[in-house]
């Protein structure tokens, strides 16, 4: 899946909010293979390439703030060591503001840490209507 964000960049812009927010979703919550740990060893950052498959699908995929919105709301939760996929369509607005801003924040700790990324990703959502 990486492989394919980083070769295909043009692919992402047809990506449904419920398909971007699972990508991110498995992004941040797929074990790194031992592979993907030997080819970032020199780099000293294990995640690199997940950080920068993340950009990529931002950065390509989210065309507006509600589109941001809605990828946020699917990038799903762990509940009890289990997949719980995006709120449901019969949930209140504050649930979903909830878990969008709930995976926003851990999206941010868990994967995209790093200030400057964070920034560029901010000033592309902030551009978009």
């Amino acid at each position: 899946m990486i492989e394919v964000l980083h070769s295909k960049p043009k692919l992402i812009e047809c990506l449904s909010p419920e398909t971007k927010g699972r990508i991110l979703y498995d992004l941040i919550h797929v074990e790194v293979e031992l592979s993907e740990q030997l080819s970032n060893l020199l780099d000293l950052d294990i995640n690199k390439q997940r950080e920068e498959a993340a950009k990529i699908l931002i950065l390509n995929g989210v065309k507006s703030r509600r589109d941001w919105q809605e990828t946020l709301e699917h990038l799903g939760a762990k509940q009890n060591g289990k997949f719980k996929p995006s709120v449901p369509a019969n949930a209140s607005h504050e649930e979903k503001a909830q878990r969008a801003s709930d995976n926003e924040t851990r999206l941010r700790q868990d994967l995209l840490n790093d200030e400057d990324d964070w920034d560029e990703i901010m000033d592309h959502i902030h551009s978009k209507k």
